[in-house]
């Protein structure tokens, strides 16, 4: 693998049966972070096809689980920090360089070990647009978006068996069981310094992904199945009840809609 800069690299681990999705990951990149100082490297199971200014690395498992896939070639990269995003995290405005690069150097400067992307208004200030997280926050550690210091996330990977749901409930039950306070080594920030869009749920599109995607002029080639608006509503509130209830409320809210047929991710 080669290196624009080594000191933080980007990773998307996407099966082959995501191809269609990712094509669009990687249309949306080129198109908005055309300047990105970074490496990329797409870690997927079988070898279907390369991608321009891109390492595409496979395991040559199909089907493979994305904990198991990633560790390897996460092991291989060089870099400090690894940006993780999901090939359904599609950018749709342009990126400055420098905000990543106040990031890091926090990063550094506190020895932090997570930055959450996904923008909350939770949390203690740390400086214009950085907060230490709540130790009780539902997903303040993910494996969708966010900046990772790679020793620490290899370290947090109990084994290769893991799933990446079984690794956030993990995180998750850690959080409910936490006492109040915040994190000295997780952070996140109040406002995006990556505007993007969520587009798919279950194998499926959001339709309002699709619009969004769509109204950029970047042409949507996929046979996946579009849900309806009304799952996309239902699927919305589900995400996001850990906004509106407390860690240990929310646990109590998701037993009781598990009861009514309503799956969850995680269990926490």
């Amino acid at each position: 693998m080669e290196y624009k800069n080594n000191r933080l690299s980007i990773f998307i681990s996407s099966p082959a049966s995501y191809l269609d999705v990712f094509d669009i990951w990687f249309t949306c990149y080129r198109k908005f972070w055309a300047n990105s100082e970074y490496s990329v490297v797409k870690a997927t199971d079988l070898s279907v096809k390369n991608y321009p200014n891109i390492d595409v690395v496979f395991s040559g498992k199909e089907n493979d689980g994305w904990v198991d896939r990633s560790i390897p070639f996460l092991r291989q990269i060089e870099s400090k920090y690894i940006l993780l995003m999901c090939d359904d995290i599609f950018i749709v405005d342009f990126v400055e360089n420098e905000k990543i690069e106040e990031i890091l150097n926090f990063m550094d400067k506190y020895n932090v070990h997570f930055c959450r992307l996904s923008p909350t208004k939770r949390g203690r200030k740390a400086q214009k647009n950085i907060k230490f997280l709540p130790l009780r926050m539902p997903y303040a550690k993910n494996l969708q978006f966010g900046i990772y210091n790679k020793e620490y996330l290899l370290n947090e990977f109990k084994e290769n068996s893991e799933t990446a749901w079984n690794v956030e409930n993990r995180w998750n039950k850690e959080s409910l069981l936490s006492p109040k306070g915040f994190y000295t080594d997780v952070i996140g920030i109040q406002k995006p310094i990556m505007k993007y869009v969520h587009g798919i749920n279950k194998s499926k599109w959001y339709p309002s992904a699709i619009n969004k995607i769509s109204k950029l002029g970047i042409e949507i080639r996929s046979e996946r199945r579009v849900m309806t608006r009304i799952e996309e509503i239902r699927l919305n509130f589900i995400g996001n009840i850990g906004a509106y209830f407390a860690p240990r409320f929310r646990f109590k809210i998701k037993r009781i809609l598990k009861r009514f047929g309503i799956k969850f991710h995680t269990e926490y």
